[in-house]
């Protein structure tokens, strides 16, 4: 028995046949006509849609194929077919079919996924393209494809240069194909820190790069080594300081360049360092040419060794130096000529055959220094006046006055404090007190009290001037 066959069917379109074909219908020639309606089987007077068929000429098994176009989408259709034998009726056959839904993308995107990445997203949504299947393609190669779960996807596909691009979409679905074109221009920018320069400074780091020329900021990441603890630094220069850290212990530092908060490049870098030793403090003192110095480490962290270096007056050339490991004490230089010299204190981290010393605020290879003068022995004393026994002599108020002040001289040499004496004044008496305390200052500087003290009504005689100033002429060093 004769039937309709229907293909090609889309959502507007479709294709009609006669198949098994009745071979009681003889030869000659027979004219096909079809007939479209909805909601219920069409008549030749009453339908919505009509197409000839091809003629079907002789016996053949199938025939009468025409071609249907102008259909509502996912609609349901009656169609019938008359046969005719010139004017003779010679069949009715009928059929259902519904067309096609629609399919449609009302969104295509690409978008570079961050400046300066050899990367794109393509988004693309639509109506009924869940089911069917998509390609994208750039420059003839397919670089994504899949089957569609839903009406909408995002794929994100890789490009080898940095230049413009078309990008195609299509999407297959319902016997419909789908175009989309877009136009994508692939920039590059550099977000790729380099040159990292790492300065230490007292507790801490400097650090500062180049390159990353297009970043509008960085962030520094720095991770302490022994325990992992991060610190990190938003910055918009190529230079980052971190400061508080502990002396002599590793550090990695790393960097990353921001274009914006959802464009950056990965961190760079990695690298590890260690921060210098905690600095010195000392004093130093001076007496009879020893120069004595006292240190202290407030922190002793990763200290090996304290330096206490001896240079001379220029500040220059090392004279003596001391090596010590205690976190403080005190140390003494040899006896050394009077003059000025400078005493240097550094500490020093010893770690893996390097020597790290410790450093300023400005990242300079750090020595406290402090000057220091030894001081010449003063010159001797002599009475204006000559004082001879068995002959008569003055003892004038200025001599004494400079005599005083000499031993003041003598006592600073010895690190001793000035001695306050009484002045002497023209036309008073000179009293055995006044000449006491010329005994007493000059003894301090003797271990054996080589002078002895007057009483009063005592005479002063020449001997006794001459004596007090051999004596203090003669103090040792």
């Amino acid at each position: 028995m004769a039937s309709i066959s229907v293909s090609n069917l889309t959502n507007k379109t479709c294709t009609v046949k006669l198949t098994s074909l009745d071979t009681a219908w003889g030869g000659g020639s027979r004219t096909v006509k079809y007939y479209f309606k909805t909601g219920s089987y069409p008549t030749e007077s009453s339908y919505s849609k009509k197409v000839s068929g091809s003629t079907i000429y002789g016996a053949p098994s199938s025939g009468g194929s025409a071609s249907v176009s102008g259909l509502s989408a996912n609609t349901k259709y009656y169609c019938r077919c008359y046969v005719y034998n010139g004017s003779t009726l010679l069949a009715t056959i009928q059929t259902t079919f519904t067309t096609k839904k629609t399919v449609s993308v009302s969104s295509f995107s690409v978008t570079q996924t961050a400046t300066g990445t050899k990367k794109a997203t393509v988004s693309f949504s639509g109506s009924n393209l869940s089911g069917g299947y998509y390609y994208i393609w750039v420059s003839g190669w397919c670089k994504a494809e899949g089957t569609l779960s839903s009406n909408s996807k995002t794929v994100t596909i890789s490009f080898d240069y940095f230049q413009e691009y078309e990008v195609e979409l299509e999407v297959e679905n319902y016997g419909q194909t789908i175009y989309k074109y877009k136009t994508v221009d692939i920039e590059d920018i550099d977000l790729t820190p380099t040159s990292l320069s790492t300065t230490r400074i007292d507790g801490g780091f400097e650090f500062s790069w180049s390159g990353a020329y297009d970043a509008e900021y960085f962030k520094v990441r720095l991770t302490r080594n022994y325990d992992s603890v991060t610190q990190t630094k938003t910055v918009y220069s190529k230079y980052a300081e971190f400061t508080g850290l502990q002396y002599g212990v590793a550090y990695t530092v790393e960097v990353r360049a921001y274009y914006s908060s959802s464009n950056y490049g990965s961190y760079e870098f990695g690298y590890t360092c260690t921060t210098a030793p905690a600095q010195p403090e000392f004093t130093a003192t001076s007496k009879n040419g020893v120069i004595t110095v006292s240190y202290n480490l407030a922190d002793t962290s990763n200290v090996t060794y304290v330096y206490i270096n001896l240079y001379d007056s220029t500040n220059t050339t090392a004279l003596q130096t001391k090596t010590l490991s205690a976190a403080s004490g005190s140390v003494s230089f040899a006896k050394v000529s009077d003059g000025k010299y400078y005493i240097r204190a550094q500490s020093v981290f010893v770690y893996s055959g390097s020597y790290l010393y410790c450093v300023d605020d400005y990242g300079s290879r750090y020595t406290l220094t402090k000057s220091i003068t030894v001081s010449s022995k003063p010159a001797s004393f002599s009475w204006t006046y000559s004082k001879s026994s068995g002959s008569a002599f003055n003892l004038k108020a200025t001599e004494w006055n400079s005599f005083t002040s000499k031993i003041n001289e003598f006592r600073e040499w010895k690190t001793l404090s000035d001695y306050s004496f009484t002045t002497a004044v023209k036309g008073n008496t000179f009293t055995a007190a006044m000449f006491n305390q010329a005994v007493n200052a000059i003894n301090a500087m003797y271990s054996n009290n080589p002078l002895s003290t007057v009483s009063k009504g005592s005479t002063v005689t020449a001997y006794l001037l001459n004596n007090i100033v051999s004596v203090l002429n003669n103090v040792p060093e």
